[in-house]
């Protein structure tokens, strides 16, 4: 058998003998992450994408694979072809979405439709057009769904930065 030409081509090849990924989680993202319950004995599936090499095409959202927090799935709404997911998020969060923004739901890199505020709780909604609806998780949702959340890496550090900017002034 030939070697693999590339790190894409092992990691597929990988993929398609052993379609499982043995991974552990550290305490601090158990505490913050809907990864199952105590009581499970395996990790429920969830969504991987390779990393992107230094030097290529920058084509999406940056995030780091990190969960900043969880959120509540309010809703599932069809769409044309398409999904409308409702996420209700808490209010520590809310500073960094905006609509046409990224989030990240459940490892899902997705772009921000809408932001909003009723009945005392901020939430989002995405677009889920029907390849991500098929190919990830994210078909599997329903409301009252934990969803791992990580929020845009850029809007991070501004937010940081505006902090600082004000507790030193």
């Amino acid at each position: 058998v030939p070697a693999p030409a590339s790190v894409d081509e092992a990691v597929a090849e990988a993929i398609e003998f052993a379609p499982s990924v043995l991974a552990t989680q550290h305490d601090a993202t158990a505490a913050q992450a809907a990864l199952g319950s105590a009581h499970s004995r395996f990790m429920p599936r969830v969504n991987l994408e390779l990393s992107l090499k230094l030097g290529e095409e920058l084509g999406g959202h940056l995030v780091y694979g990190h969960v900043d927090g969880l959120g509540v799935v309010r809703s599932v709404t069809p769409d044309g072809d398409s999904r409308r997911i409702r996420v209700e998020i808490a209010q520590p969060l809310a500073k960094f979405l905006a609509e046409k923004g990224c989030i990240c739901v459940d490892g899902v890199s997705l772009t921000v439709s809408g932001v909003g505020r009723s009945e005392g709780s901020d939430w989002f909604e995405v677009a889920i057009i029907p390849h991500t609806w098929q190919v990830t998780t994210l078909g599997a949702l329903t409301p009252g769904d934990r969803v791992n959340l990580e929020v845009d890496m850029l809007a991070r550090y501004v937010a940081r930065m505006l902090e600082w900017r004000q507790a030193s002034q």
